[in-house]
């Protein structure tokens, strides 16, 4: 089974630029820095997260990006008002930590193998990994944030779905 990238929204597009097909886009303070390595990045359209290339990167005022594909304002303007993902690999564990422990995920609800478990409530982090504090409707599980065990996260609907070790949520 191919499991999907793990993806981080990193803010949204806000307006087209010029008549190329740029769009300028704003960036949550935490993912600045690595906007400058960034080859392709995911925009959510309809509920799913469709990859673009990127031609090039501006950043003299506002962030800006030239997408392959897309060479009009026109094509452009389709783009603006969506959510802007990465690849949670790209970003450095311990940052990702950092980010996670902002509350990135605070709010999400859980879905493990095909049965809702509940709402993040908080993420804690531990030396090894986070454990996201999981409220059902009589418990709180906690349950690791790891890449295994994570199938998809929807940021739209904010649903992370899992597949979990057997008796995990019975511990």
């Amino acid at each position: 089974m191919n499991k999907l990238p793990l993806l981080l929204k990193i803010g949204y597009s806000k307006k087209t630029f010029g008549y190329n097909g740029e769009i300028a886009i704003n960036v949550k303070d935490e993912f600045i820095d690595f906007i400058d390595d960034l080859s392709f990045i995911f925009i959510e359209i309809d509920g799913n997260n469709i990859p673009f290339p990127i031609e090039k990167i501006d950043e003299k005022s506002d962030i800006r990006l030239k997408l392959e594909g897309i060479n009009t304002s026109e094509d452009a303007q389709k783009l603006v008002g969506r959510n802007i993902l990465i690849e949670e690999k790209l970003i450095p564990e311990e940052e990702l930590a950092a980010i996670a422990k902002q509350g990135n995920l605070e709010g999400y609800k859980v879905e493990a193998d095909g049965i809702y478990i509940g709402v993040i409530e908080k993420i804690e982090e531990y030396p090894s990994q986070l454990l996201a504090h999981v409220k059902s409707e009589n418990s709180i599980h906690l349950i690791p944030i790891v890449e295994d065990f994570i199938q998809n996260i929807n940021t739209k609907s904010k649903i992370i779905y899992l597949t979990l070790p057997e008796g995990l949520l019975t511990l």
